[in-house]
């Protein structure tokens, strides 16, 4: 991964407030609550703040994580999926009556072509 691609405040983040969320990913990896942790934080794609913390089990072995350390999210993905979501509507790209296969033709076989994204 790369640094970032500007200043926290040229994205609108507050550098004091990008600082205590690192502060605080880093202290939950220093006390054991965590083996790991990568934050990246961007706005209007811009990378404002990236850090990564501790260890991560690759190939079977704890090696210290990196920047290009990859991590399995798991159930995670629902709340990724859920602001990527959010933020459609905001933008306008996305409608809760607009029918899933209208954005997906093969979801519209067995009759569920009439599913709307609400």
């Amino acid at each position: 991964m790369s640094a970032p691609t500007t200043r926290p405040e040229d994205a609108g983040i507050d550098s004091e407030k990008l600082e205590a969320l690192f502060a605080r990913a880093k202290r939950d990896v220093d006390d054991g609550t965590l083996p790991g942790a990568q934050v990246a934080i961007a706005r209007n794609g811009r990378l404002a703040g990236f850090r990564t913390f501790g260890t991560a089990r690759i190939g079977g072995v704890d090696r210290p994580a990196t920047n290009g350390t990859l991590y399995t999210i798991f159930s995670s993905t629902k709340a990724v999926v859920a602001a990527a979501v959010w933020t459609l509507f905001e933008d306008g790209l996305l409608r809760l009556d607009e029918r899933i296969a209208e954005i997906v033709p093969e979801f519209g076989t067995n009759g569920k072509d009439v599913v709307t994204v609400e």
